[in-house]
């Protein structure tokens, strides 16, 4: 679903935090979850990047500090993770895997979809490293009463936002 055709099921990460933050997780509770940012170079989208992501499949993004942010405004303490190099270790060994059954893929669809898929594949490895793109993964701890903010980022997350 593309975000503005139905607003009403759309939310937006800091919709869903509130949700969770307010009526599903106990004080003591914890959410966590994966999700693609915008990496460090937030500012320095390639036009290839920003038309997938804005034009093509009109995802939302945010960068890793913003989502960790939103998190902290409605009362969680927050703790990043960064994946990066799990990522493009992961599109890598897909990648790979992909390339070998290229004769099989084409004769079941066709060479413009191998082609299609392959050089999608390339391009989030080429945007993971150029740090377009991200992946991190965000652990939130429903605060009891009476505690403090806390926020912890390992793995030389860039927490810089946009």
């Amino acid at each position: 679903m593309k975000r503005n055709e139905n607003p009403t099921l759309y939310r937006t990460p800091l919709q869903y935090s509130q949700m969770l933050h307010r009526k599903w997780l106990k004080p003591g509770g914890t959410l966590f979850f994966t999700d693609f940012c915008y990496g460090s170079s937030s500012h320095n989208h390639s036009n290839d990047f920003h038309n997938y992501v804005n034009k093509e499949k009109q995802y939302y993004l945010s960068t890793v500090t913003s989502c960790m942010e939103e998190l902290q405004k409605v009362g969680f303490d927050v703790r990043v993770d960064d994946l990066q190099q799990e990522f493009l270790n992961i599109l890598n060994t897909e990648l790979s895997a992909f390339t070998t059954t290229r004769q099989a893929f084409i004769n079941d669809f066709s060479e413009k979809d191998y082609n299609t898929l392959s050089t999608l594949w390339a391009n989030k490895i080429r945007w993971t490293q150029e740090k377009q793109l991200t992946w991190a993964s965000f652990t939130a701890h429903k605060k009891s009463t009476n505690t403090t903010t806390t926020t912890t980022t390992t793995n030389n997350t860039n927490t810089n936002g946009h």
